[in-house]
């Protein structure tokens, strides 16, 4: 599949569109789509499944039932150290973080069973937007690029300015850590 981007006018991208499953993340989706009933208000229909291309650390895939699309995130398959690809710590900073200035899709369930996808997973809202892959922002006018980076640095600046044990947080970094020194300012 051959999916446009940002890098030149007619440049393929490894990071965009969607592919089929690999053979070795490969789960029941029956098992996910019934996890998806319980646990996601208003769930209904088929379950789609279509991970994204080029993803760097755990594995996202696309889920779409009907008109509604969520996001799984889950934690690749195989041994793995016990801090490494902890998706339950993102879905507990993003559950966190969406009582906030901070701009984070809504998260909707913690599967820490196996059993749902083959490894802990999250499900939350599948957000449009762009992905910028290129840094220099190709093709992007002045006015789109200043609108660009300032909308950049509110959400920078907002993640700064919560301490996070105001939301839960204070455990969330490692001690020592610059997350946990900003968590001692609350």
């Amino acid at each position: 599949m051959k999916v446009k981007d940002d890098r030149a006018p007619e440049a393929t991208s490894p990071f965009s569109g969607t592919c089929p499953v690999a053979p070795q993340h490969a789960f029941e989706v029956a098992k996910l789509a019934a996890f998806m009933r319980k646990h996601v208000r208003g769930f209904a229909g088929e379950l789609e499944v279509e991970p994204f291309e080029g993803g760097r650390r755990n594995p996202s895939l696309r889920r779409a039932a009907g008109r509604r699309r969520h996001l799984l995130r889950r934690g690749p398959p195989g041994a793995l150290l016990p801090s490494a690809h902890a998706v339950e710590r993102g879905f507990r900073a993003m559950q966190a973080l969406a009582a906030t200035a901070v701009p984070v899709a809504h998260v909707h369930a913690l599967g820490e069973d196996p059993v749902v996808s083959g490894t802990a997973c999250h499900v939350m809202d599948c957000v449009d937007g762009r992905i910028p892959w290129n840094p220099t922002l190709p093709g992007l006018g002045t006015p789109e690029r200043a609108a660009h980076d300032d909308e950049m640095n509110r959400a920078v600046a907002a993640l700064h300015r919560i301490g996070p044990a105001a939301i839960g947080l204070a455990d969330h970094g490692r001690p020592g850590h610059a997350s946990s020194a900003q968590a001692s300012r609350t």
